[in-house]
């Protein structure tokens, strides 16, 4: 565990204060090297690049590299998301990762190991409802997915709940937001088929 800490940034508040951090030979510094002060009442979340601007996310890519730290995931060069003018016309869904033909099986296996389930809309067909619950937020997310063939499903819309209630886009939290984008995009990249790859 201590390894995976090490070669993250974190995000330290303290009375107010907002820093961003890096555990190094035992002290936490900023990208500059120089030493952070912390103490017992300070929170400690892991940072993400969602909200920072471009010099920021530079400066501790150039921290990162400087001292040849590989990170145990994409933390630093994660790809962002927010929503586009259409999703934000259409209010409560996406439709950026529709009409994409995938193959089912891989599909299928993409969604679990991002933790997501699936729920079949009925038995005797290939219809899937991939969600996800996330507790902290409150928030259920919906993929739609329809059968194209045997072997293959086209994607539809994405949308969000919360207390059963249909979220409008703008009021999902950036974060939220960008990481289910990003998820979608995996599960499009992993399992896109020949048909979708041709697609002009």
């Amino acid at each position: 565990m201590k390894a995976l800490v090490n070669r993250l940034i974190w995000r330290f508040q303290t009375n107010g204060q907002d820093i961003i951090g890096y555990c190094m030979d035992g002290h936490i510094i900023d990208h500059q090297g120089k030493p952070l002060t912390v103490t017992a009442e300070t929170q400690v979340t892991l940072w993400h690049p969602m909200k920072e601007s471009v010099k920021t996310i530079r400066e501790w890519r150039s921290f990162l590299s400087q001292h040849q730290v590989e990170q145990p995931f994409q933390q630093v060069d994660r790809a962002v998301y927010t929503p586009n003018s259409d999703e934000l016309s259409d209010c409560y869904y996406s439709t950026r990762f529709a009409s994409h033909v995938l193959n089912r099986l891989k599909f299928k296996h993409a969604i679990t190991q991002r933790g997501w389930t699936l729920r079949q809309k009925a038995e005797h067909n290939w219809s899937y409802v991939p969600h996800i619950t996330l507790a902290d937020w409150d928030i259920r997310v919906n993929f739609f997915a329809d059968t194209k063939e045997e072997d293959t499903v086209v994607t539809d819309l994405l949308n969000f709940y919360r207390q059963g209630e249909p979220l409008p886009l703008h009021e999902v939290p950036p974060v939220v937001f960008s990481e289910m984008i990003r998820d979608i995009g995996l599960f499009v990249t992993t399992a896109g088929t020949t048909e979708l790859h041709k697609r002009p």
